[in-house]
């Protein structure tokens, strides 16, 4: 199985420098490969099946992600954006538990976000995403703090995932509001989506080194 791993993420690589050459090279039209991407992480995602409460909620997440990155890289319209951003949000909450053991905690954060949702404060969209920015940075403070805590390394790769998504982010701003910067988007996207699968999956190190947190 790891040797499997370790082929499809040199496959992936090879996809990700592809339409990375076309992007900065052509602006070329590479949807469908950065699509495809998420796809071969899935494929490694299940490879590695297990019965577990962590796993699941990271598997039940990437299956989210995958829906979320549809709606954003196919988009035609505002509600299909929001569409994206949402089940992304529905994402991090599914990280979250990877990270969060606190069941109170978990849930007054969910009530936060939900209040935000329903008052009508300022438009939906900006309130999509700026809860969705605190689930995100919530997940990096919990990974980083566990890191320290713990010094597991599983959850610092799992918190340098969380930064490259941030830095992905900053550009995705950038480019809907300044200028069209979106090929700089992908170079930070695939990384966090590797870096996160390893932290959870750990298929390279020996269990002493990467425990999984239950």
């Amino acid at each position: 199985m790891r040797k499997l791993y370790l082929l499809l993420l040199l496959v992936l690589f090879g996809v990700y420098l592809n339409f990375l050459y076309q992007d900065f090279a052509f602006n070329a039209e590479t949807a469908v490969l950065k699509y495809s991407t998420v796809f071969i992480i899935l494929i490694m995602t299940l490879l590695f099946y297990r019965q577990s409460v962590n796993y699941q909620n990271y598997l039940i997440g990437l299956l989210f992600i995958i829906s979320a990155d549809y709606f954003l890289l196919f988009h035609h319209n505002e509600t299909e954006i929001m569409a994206g951003i949402f089940l992304f949000l529905l994402a991090h909450l599914f990280y979250q538990r990877l990270y969060n053991k606190n069941d109170r905690f978990f849930c007054a954060f969910i009530i936060i976000i939900a209040a935000i949702l329903i008052l009508p404060v300022s438009e939906l969209l900006f309130r999509l995403g700026f809860v969705y920015a605190m689930a995100l940075l919530m997940n990096l403070a919990l990974s980083f703090s566990l890191f320290i805590k713990h010094k597991n390394y599983s959850y610092l790769l799992a918190a340098l995932a969380f930064i490259l998504l941030i830095l992905c982010d900053i550009y995705i701003l950038y480019s809907f509001f300044v200028g069209n910067l979106y090929q700089w988007i992908w170079l930070f996207y695939v990384p966090f989506l590797v870096l996160l699968n390893v932290s959870v999956l750990k298929p390279f190190e020996k269990k002493s080194l990467f425990q999984l947190a239950r």
